[in-house]
């Protein structure tokens, strides 16, 4: 066995979820995206963070949006729900690919971001800094997971598993 260093993806997806909690939002919430990998682990543990903070307060999800986390899939998957009458107050994306993909399709409906709709998305990507407004993103911590990998190496008794935090990067998405 080989100690593995993860980013703590449930922990990540609660951390999403607080966001919009702590925005007062209480109705409205859309998951973006599935992950398309066989045997994944990201999309699924971050589902589990989200949904499991928001039903701690009692806030469930209005709808999941499959798609893949590409940013013309997450594009035609939030045109595709606000066309068929969808009016969420916040969404909340799988990776910043899918957040640019829903900005794109929610501009194109004449909602704005925070105002109509707020968003927050994960990975923390240079992307999510392009995003105009500045998308709220948990992190993916590459510096945190590296610098802990080589922790475990000199260990001579490493764990099997490490989970490394994911930080909310700020931005101004979410009001």
């Amino acid at each position: 066995p080989v100690p593995s260093v993860l980013p703590d993806e449930v922990a990540g997806g609660r951390a999403a979820a607080q966001v919009l909690l702590d925005a007062g939002v209480r109705r409205g919430v859309v998951v973006v995206g599935v992950d398309p990998t066989p045997n994944a682990i990201a999309g699924p543990a971050r589902f589990e963070g989200i949904s499991g903070r928001l039903a701690e307060e009692g806030v469930g999800i209005d709808a999941v949006l499959d798609c893949d986390w590409t940013v013309e899939q997450a594009f035609a998957a939030v045109s595709s729900h606000l066309g068929a009458g969808g009016r969420p107050r916040a969404l909340v994306c799988l990776n910043d690919r899918i957040a640019m993909g829903a900005y794109q399709a929610l501009a194109e409906f004449g909602l704005t971001i925070p105002g109509d709709v707020a968003v927050v998305s994960f990975d923390g990507s240079e992307l999510a800094g392009w995003l105009r407004p500045k998308v709220v993103s948990v992190e993916l911590p590459f510096v945190a997971m590296g610098r802990r990998a080589v922790e475990l190496v000199l260990d001579p008794d490493p764990p099997a598993q490490v989970l490394v935090d994911m930080p909310v990067q700020p931005g101004a998405s979410v009001s």
